[in-house]
C-alpha cells in the first residue's frame, strides 16, 4: 500500500498503465481499485492466474513485455529488468506514450555480481541521454510471497547466494494467504525514477 500511494503521487489519474513483471499483482490491483486504466503482463502463468485468482480482475495479461506490443501512457517497472544502456531504454520507452515510472532496489549482494546499486548508473544514463527525471529515495517492506518452505530455500540461495539459508529460512512466516502460504520479511531502500518521454 505504502508503494502505490508512492507511485500514484507520479502517475496522473487521467493516464492509463501498463505494469512490466506484474507478478502476483499487487500494485496493479490497488492502482486499478484507484481508478487508473491499468494492463499489468507478466511472462509466469503461474503468477498472472494466481494474480486474476486473487484480485478477481481481467486486467493481468500472459506476456513478456519485451515480445509485447502493449503501450500504455505509463510504463510501470517495479523490479523489473534492467537499465544498463541506452538501448534498455528505448526498448522500455516503447511501451510508454509519456513517461516511465521505474521503482529499483539500492541493495548490493555480497558477490557484488547478481544484485548491484545501479541507482548512480542509471541515473548518468539518463542524463546522458537528455532525459528529464526525477529521482526518490525511500524504505519499505517488502515481503516476498512464497509457496512452500523448499521455494523459500530456493529463493534464499538465489538471493543470498554466500550466506546460509537455514539461518534466512528462520525468517520466513506463515503469511495467512491461503494461496502463497509463507512470506519472507525484508525491508528493502528503493529509488523511484520518474522519467519523462
Amino acid at each position: 500500500m505504502e508503494l502505490s500511494a508512492l507511485i500514484m503521487k507520479h502517475i496522473d489519474p487521467s493516464f492509463s498503465v501498463l505494469e512490466a513483471g506484474c507478478g502476483l499483482g499487487y500494485e496493479a490491483q490497488l492502482l486499478a481499485k484507484a481508478g487508473y486504466a491499468v494492463k499489468a503482463l507478466d511472462k509466469d502463468p503461474r503468477v498472472v492466474e494466481a494474480a486474476a485468482r486473487r484480485t478477481g480482475q481481467d486486467i493481468f495479461r500472459c506476456a513478456d513485455l519485451y515480445e509485447s506490443d502493449e503501450k500504455a501512457d505509463v510504463l510501470l517497472c517495479v523490479n523489473f529488468g534492467y537499465i544498463e544502456s541506452a538501448d534498455d531504454l528505448r526498448r522500455l520507452a516503447g511501451h510508454a506514450e509519456k513517461k516511465i515510472v521505474c521503482v529499483m532496489s539500492r541493495h548490493t549482494n555480497r558477490d557484488n555480481v547478481s544484485r548491484q546499486d545501479r541507482t548512480e548508473k542509471v541515473k548518468s544514463l539518463l542524463e546522458e541521454a537528455g532525459f528529464r527525471f526525477s529521482m526518490t529515495d525511500f524504505s519499505l517492506d517488502f515481503d516476498q510471497p512464497l509457496l512452500s518452505m523448499e521455494e523459500a530455500a530456493e529463493f534464499i540461495s538465489w538471493t543470498y547466494p554466500d550466506d546460509d539459508v537455514q539461518r534466512f529460512l528462520g525468517f520466513v512466516e506463515p503469511s495467512g494467504d491461503s494461496e502463497y502460504p509463507f512470506k519472507l520479511g525484508n525491508r528493502k531502500n528503493m529509488v523511484l525514477f520518474d522519467i519523462e518521454l
